[in-house]
């Protein structure tokens, strides 16, 4: 594997390690809001619909992640192993 090949492959791992981070950040703030606060059923429905919403974006980012690696692991095998032409 070339060296700019292992850079890109570290540069979208380090990408996808932030993304994960963020969201679990995210996550962890709205639980906290709602199990500290005292809420109206109005705002208490909001924070609930906002948990759900990142939670589903959550599961969709692991789907387009899980489609990323596969992709990056193809990738780093055709440069270990280049097909002859």
């Amino acid at each position: 594997m070339s060296p700019s090949s292992r850079e890109t492959i570290l540069e979208v791992l380090s990408s996808v390690a932030h993304i994960e981070n963020a969201l679990a950040d995210a996550i962890t703030v709205q639980t906290r809001i709602l199990s500290k606060g005292n809420f109206k059923a109005e705002q208490l429905e909001t924070f609930t619909d906002n948990l759900i919403k990142l939670v589903a974006l959550s599961i969709r980012k692991e789907l387009a992640i899980d489609i990323i690696l596969q992709d990056i692991i193809q990738a780093a095998e055709l440069a270990n192993n280049p097909q002859p032409k």
